[in-house]
């Protein structure tokens, strides 16, 4: 539900702005490089940069998120009055999420991407 929002919320911001990117961008490259059981949380950190989010877990690992998003409007947007009714947005984004143990190392990791259109009209 919170991801359809968001995912809402970017469309609504895309109609009115025309395009844009947010967040930090991992590729696979990035998440093949890192090592279960060996890579530490100050080691990705390091590589990647700061998450966008962090969760501490009551046994004292850690769970770091990385989002990226970019979109932007279609070309009947920028239509005059006819935008309004027939313009849209589409809009991308990927989620890298890795467990590290109280320790510090990283445990697992995954990855989601998604896509969203949202067209105008009646």
């Amino acid at each position: 539900m919170r991801k359809v929002m968001l995912l809402a919320a970017v469309a609504a911001t895309l109609a009115l702005s025309g395009c844009f990117s947010s967040g930090t961008k991992v590729s696979d490259e990035q998440v093949a490089s890192l090592e279960k059981g060996k890579t530490t949380y100050d080691q990705v950190v390091a590589k990647l940069g700061k998450p966008q989010a962090v969760t501490t877990m009551s046994n004292g690992g850690k769970i770091a998120v990385y989002m990226f998003s970019k979109g932007s409007a279609n070309a009947a947007s920028y239509i005059p009055i006819a935008g309004a009714f027939v313009g849209g947005a589409s809009g991308d984004s990927r989620s890298v999420t890795m467990t590290f143990n109280a320790a510090g190392t990283l445990v697992d990791y995954t990855t989601a991407e998604s896509h969203v259109e949202s067209n105008h009209g009646l």
